[in-house]
């Protein structure tokens, strides 16, 4: 999927440009347990691509608060954070959600405060949500999972999804429309 240009955005706490900072991938990369494998599926390759694909996903959708575009950063940077095993790992994004609500403990300022919690609603979720479309979607799973979380934090969720799906090409499968939220993301994976 061509991710395209993105608008330039001011530096805030984090880097907006596709690039994480130095400094918060070191603190990632440094609990990270398949740190070992350097050919990791799932590792700091894959979550640029994911922060990329997030940034182009919320251009789409016309989302550019600060607020939206840090939590796809942080998600994107912890989601994997904890994984164990490059195949199977059953609970992997609820421990990476854990680790960023851990390790960001120093955030102050409300907005902030804001996309890290969204973060890591997007980190637990991002293996166990299903799309309407997908053959494994479950009405009543889905409500269970996003029903407490505000519109836009499941927007979000939704948004960051596709993004780590449309990655799935690194581990040999072809992204598929029907497991996708966003009508950007549905389109980019129809045949």
């Amino acid at each position: 999927m061509g991710v395209g240009h993105f608008r330039a955005r001011a530096m805030t706490t984090i880097n907006r440009d596709h690039q994480f900072t130095s400094e918060h991938l070191g603190e990632v990369v440094n609990g990270w347990p398949l740190r070992n494998f350097p050919r990791s599926a799932h590792g700091p390759d894959h979550w640029l691509r994911v922060y990329q694909n997030a940034r182009h996903l919320l251009e789409e959708e016309g989302l550019d608060s600060n607020v939206d575009i840090d939590s796809m950063y942080w998600a994107a940077l912890y989601h994997d954070s904890k994984r164990v095993d490059e195949m199977t790992d059953p609970g992997h994004g609820g421990r990476g959600a854990v680790h960023l609500l851990t390790e960001r403990t120093e955030a102050e300022h409300p907005d902030d405060i804001k996309a890290i919690r969204i973060a890591a609603h997007c980190c637990a979720l991002h293996t166990e949500l299903q799309a309407p479309s997908s053959p494994l979607y479950d009405d009543g799973d889905y409500q269970r999972l996003t029903g407490d979380l505000p519109t836009q934090t499941r927007r979000l969720v939704e948004i960051f999804c596709d993004s780590d799906r449309l990655d799935i090409g690194r581990v040999g499968y072809r992204p598929d429309h029907r497991f996708m939220f966003t009508d950007a993301a549905k389109e980019a994976t129809q045949c």
